[in-house]
C-alpha cells in the first residue's frame, strides 16, 4: 500500500510537471494543449486563486459518510482555506509546512495533525518524498459515531467538546508522534477500508478511527502541543459531565458538583457555548439517540427511554423539531 501511495497519480503528474515547468509563454501554451483534456487540474495550477477557499462537507462526503480519507495530491498549489468538517492529517512520509492563522508549523515524519472547523489553514508539500493521508470527519455527526469517546477525560476528547459546543474555540493539536507503526497500520487500514466502499465501510472507518483516538491518547496524552493554552477547564469539564449525565442530569446536579448557584451555572453555560441550559442537554440527547438508532436494534420507545425521555412522542416531538424528520424516518433513510 505505500508504494502504492508513492507511486504519482495522473493528477499529481500534470502538478509537478507545471511546478517546474519554465513558464515562457511558449511553454505555457504547450502545456495547456497537452492537458487540454483536463481541464479540471489546468485551471488549478493556471488559476490558483480561483481555488475554493470555503470546503462544504458535500464537496468530499456522501449522504452516508461520517469519516472519509483522501491522499493529499502532491504539488497542489498553496492556497489558504477553511471547512466546515473535523480534518486530521498524517504525515506518512517525509515533512511538510502547516500554515494555520499565519502560524507556520513544521509537520515531520509520522506527526499527527488534529485540525477544527472554520479555521484557515494551508499547507505545503512540493517534494517527491513526502505523503500526507487527510482524514475527514463530519462536524454534525460527530457525536453520533464517537459519542463513547468524547465522554471520557481526555485531551483529545476535550478538543472535540470544545469545538462543537463552546465559543472559544481551539484551532488545533499536535500529536508528535514519530513513525509509530501502529498508527501507520491503522491509518492505512482505513485507508483500504474507504476504496472499499461498500455498506459496511462506514462502520468499520468509524470503529477504525476510534480505535486509532484510543491508541493515541494512551501514547502520547505528553506529547500535545496545542494551538493556545488549552487545559482540561471547567468550561469543557461542564460538557463532558453533561454529556456523560444525560440521561437523567439537572441543572441543580451541575451546580451542586461544580460548586456552582443555578442562577450562576445557568448564565456560566450560555456565556460558554452560547446556549441555554436545555437546548444543550438537547442537542446532546438528539445526537446521541441517532448514534442508537443507527446502530441498534432499539424501537423508538426504547430509544426514547435510553436517553431519558418517559414518553416517546415527546422524543418524536423534539427529534423532529430538531432534525425536521422523524427518528422512524431517520433511521429508515439513512441504512437505506
Amino acid at each position: 500500500m505505500i508504494q502504492q501511495l508513492i507511486k504519482f497519480d495522473q493528477d499529481e503528474l500534470l502538478l509537478r510537471e507545471y511546478y517546474y515547468l519554465d513558464k515562457t509563454t511558449r511553454n505555457i501554451k504547450q502545456f495547456k494543449e497537452k492537458y487540454q483534456h483536463d481541464l479540471e487540474n489546468l485551471n488549478l495550477v493556471l488559476y490558483p486563486e480561483t481555488l475554493q477557499k470555503h470546503s462544504l462537507e458535500q464537496d468530499f462526503f456522501n449522504s452516508h459518510q461520517d469519516i472519509t480519507i483522501i491522499k493529499h495530491p502532491r504539488y497542489t498549489p498553496y492556497f489558504y482555506h477553511f471547512h466546515d468538517y473535523f480534518e486530521i492529517i498524517y504525515v506518512l512520509k517525509g515533512h511538510t509546512k502547516q500554515i494555520v492563522e499565519q502560524k507556520e508549523i513544521l509537520l515531520e515524519e509520522g506527526n499527527l495533525f488534529l485540525l477544527a472547523p472554520q479555521v484557515k489553514h494551508g499547507i505545503q508539500v512540493f517534494d517527491d518524498e513526502t505523503i500526507l493521508l487527510n482524514i475527514l470527519v463530519k462536524t454534525n455527526t460527530f457525536l453520533e459515531a464517537f459519542s463513547n469517546y468524547v465522554r471520557d477525560k481526555s485531551d483529545i476528547a476535550n478538543f472535540f467538546l470544545n469545538n462543537l459546543y463552546t465559543k472559544n474555540k481551539i484551532d488545533y493539536i499536535h500529536f508528535h508522534s514519530h513513525q509509530d507503526f501502529q498508527i501507520q497500520n491503522s491509518i492505512l487500514h482505513m485507508f483500504v477500508e474507504n476504496q472499499i466502499n461498500d455498506h459496511y465501510s462506514n462502520r468499520i472507518l468509524c470503529s477504525l478511527f476510534s480505535l486509532l483516538l484510543a491508541y493515541i491518547t494512551r501514547k502520547y496524552q505528553d506529547k500535545i502541543e496545542y494551538a493556545s493554552s488549552f487545559k482540561n477547564n471547567e468550561g469543557t469539564q461542564i460538557i463532558q459531565y453533561i454529556s456523560k449525565h444525560y440521561k437523567n442530569i439537572t441543572l441543580s446536579q451541575i451546580s451542586q458538583y461544580f460548586h456552582y448557584s443555578i442562577p450562576y451555572c445557568s448564565k456560566w453555560i450560555k456565556e460558554t457555548t452560547g446556549y441555554s441550559y436545555h437546548t444543550l442537554l438537547t442537542q446532546i440527547k438528539i445526537q446521541i439517540s441517532k448514534q442508537l438508532l443507527l446502530n441498534t436494534s432499539f424501537s423508538i420507545a426504547q430509544t426514547a427511554e435510553e436517553i431519558g425521555y418517559q414518553n416517546p412522542e415527546t422524543f418524536i416531538r423534539i427529534f423532529k423539531k430538531h432534525e425536521q424528520i422523524t427518528p422512524h424516518m431517520y433511521r429508515k433513510n439513512t441504512k437505506s
